[in-house]
């Protein structure tokens, strides 16, 4: 498992921004590059949570997928690859937004209705521990405004390109999946 200085060297990584749970950064456009974001794990969010946080993205899109409604409208974009301090994840170029849609200022497709349905009957299940937290950060991921949910017309669907979560929850994530002693 490499780290954040070895992936910087391969591609050159530029900052993109600073962000309470870790920089941003990503890979200059050049051909024969991949289009990366790599999230350096340097602030609130700490190395110790990369695995929680990779586990809550898998658990999440599994609990998308298991609801098949929502399958067909929504997924979870997940990292290309993990290393010790970083996680690196596919640069989408998008300019629109659920915070766009719901502002007013795009119309937005019709299945942004279809979707928040699904959610909402989804959500009706009530839930607890593990359960519990991907419905509080799905309902925050596509019912509210985030600029981290887009929707693709090529998939013709939405994607989360990283879920609206507090550095609370992930905390609480990361005390289920503790190993118990």
């Amino acid at each position: 498992m490499r780290n954040f200085q070895a992936i910087t060297r391969q591609y050159e990584l530029k900052k993109f921004l600073d962000s309470p749970q870790g920089t941003l950064y990503f890979v200059p456009f050049a051909p024969g590059l991949p289009h990366l974001l790599v999230r350096h794990f340097d602030g609130n969010w700490s190395r110790a949570l990369i695995g929680p946080f990779v586990d809550f993205i898998g658990t999440t899109q599994r609990w998308i997928e298991a609801h098949h409604a929502l399958q067909s409208l929504v997924r979870i974009d997940q990292p290309l690859e993990v290393g010790c301090d970083f996680i690196a994840r596919r640069h989408h170029y998008y300019h629109v937004s659920l915070s766009s849609y719901d502002s007013g200022k795009v119309e937005p497709p019709p299945q942004l209705a279809s979707l928040r349905e699904c959610l909402r009957t989804a959500l009706t299940t009530p839930g607890e521990g593990r359960i519990a937290v991907i419905h509080t950060v799905l309902s925050r991921s596509i019912l509210e405004p985030t600029d981290k949910t887009f929707w693709k017309s090529v998939e013709q669907r939405f994607v989360v390109v990283e879920p609206s979560m507090t550095t609370g929850e992930l905390e609480k994530w990361a005390r289920f999946t503790r190993p118990s002693s």
